[in-house]
């Protein structure tokens, strides 16, 4: 790792300096209701603005705003870490406009779209980070092995879930004319356990001040309490009473883990799902990870 580069591994929180917009803030909505939706914000002169309606959040779809969406460098926005602004969503299906409140923008923002008994909500939530200093990030797995008898039984794994960022553009037929995959590795859960090893992450960061794209490497994986395997091996230990857990380390960029980053910071979004074995399709737990990295002159 190059003393160069100080990296932190955060839960739900980015750090963005834009030369004409500071914006030390993530946004994701999560749509879980039947309609798609279009998120509104209150710009610095107090109108409401729609954020992007040629991409309104399809229903059961996320949509990420980073420092490579448009909408974070918009001038009108003028949105800097610690401002409170109103946030709503327009409902498409009903056309009704749901107000999210007064939204503090500071770390990590999730604006879920809920329908409840046919009435529309949104929930704004803020979650608090957590960061690890070294650079190295652990997660404990939800699913308790010591729970069951069977050998195979109560092991699980992680997986990195996809991101349907619907903020991509689309075409008539609503293809996507431009993809960002933000993070790739492990998709599905197996057993082995004969090879300890670790897993590969590629994660794309995005420069926040140029708002160029990078990709990065994390090793991954799965420590049992008898071993460190790749990050999706459900294996089994002896001990059932060791409560896995997952273990992630910065590596280096992609192309040349030896060369330090461009001089700037760094973020990026991975989304981990665990996944017990035998039954990939059960969703134990799931999180998003902010990915920040500075890199410093030398």
């Amino acid at each position: 790792m190059s003393a160069s580069v100080t990296q932190k591994v955060v839960l739900w929180t980015l750090l963005s300096v834009w030369p004409s917009v500071a914006a030390a803030f993530v946004v994701v909505v999560k749509n879980g209701s039947d309609s798609a939706v279009i998120p509104c914000i209150q710009q610095a002169n107090g109108d409401l603005e729609v954020l992007d309606p040629a991409a309104a959040v399809p229903s059961k779809g996320e949509r990420v705003y980073d420092n490579a969406t448009p909408w974070l460098r918009s001038g009108l926005l003028a949105a800097t870490e610690g401002d409170t602004r109103t946030v709503s969503l327009i409902f498409l299906k009903t056309h009704q406009s749901v107000s999210c409140g007064k939204v503090l923008l500071e770390g990590g923002i999730v604006l879920e779209a809920i329908q409840n008994a046919g009435a529309p909500s949104c929930r704004p939530t803020s979650i608090t980070p957590q960061l690890h200093e070294t650079g190295i990030y652990t997660h404990y797995a939800v699913v308790d092995p010591s729970a069951f008898t069977d050998h195979l039984d109560g092991w699980s794994g992680w997986v990195i879930a996809p991101i349907d960022d619907s903020a991509e553009r689309r075409d008539g037929d609503g293809a996507p004319t431009m993809n960002r995959y933000y993070a790739t590795g492990p998709g599905n859960v197996f057993w082995d356990g004969t090879h300890p090893r670790a897993s590969t992450i590629t994660v794309q960061v995005c420069n926040n001040q140029s708002g160029e794209i990078k990709e990065l490497h994390f090793s991954a994986t799965r420590e049992t309490g008898c071993w460190r395997y790749l990050m999706n091996d459900a294996a089994g230990c002896s001990d059932r009473k060791y409560l896995p857990r997952l273990h992630m380390e910065y590596i280096g960029p992609a192309t040349d883990p030896s060369r330090p980053l461009p001089v700037g910071q760094y973020s990026g979004i991975v989304k981990i799902r665990e996944v017990q074995y035998g039954t990939e399709k059960e969703i134990h737990d799931e999180f998003y990870l902010i990915v920040e990295l500075t890199s410093s002159p030398p």
